[in-house]
């Protein structure tokens, strides 16, 4: 039995029934709004980056990944400090003004 469907979209599932075992595990979801990951205590392999300098991973203890409506919002929550990190739904032009105040 598979976990998850090959051919179709995947049903939101409780926290506790999400199948993985990287660094990092699901500790909440809201669809459409946000999901959370914390450390995985029961991580197989910490030290695979040592080599490069990355003593242990996860190297961070919760990661928070906000979905936005609209490339504003997103831009906006950039801007205040609210988010520290922004991908794919910026418009071009917020992309090209943000790069002229920060520098690239």
């Amino acid at each position: 039995m598979s976990a998850y469907s090959k051919t179709s979209g995947q049903p939101d599932v409780p926290v506790s029934k999400v199948i993985g075992t990287g660094p990092y595990m699901v500790s909440s979801y809201t669809p459409s709004q946000s999901i959370t990951l914390t450390n995985n205590p029961n991580y197989y392999n910490p030290g695979v980056y040592s080599s490069y300098g990355i003593p242990s991973i996860p190297i961070f203890t919760k990661i928070v990944i906000a979905f936005y409506s609209s490339a504003l919002g997103l831009k906006n929550d950039l801007l205040s400090g609210q988010i520290d990190l922004a991908y794919r739904t910026l418009n071009p032009q917020d992309v090209t003004a943000l790069s002229k105040q920060y520098g690239s």
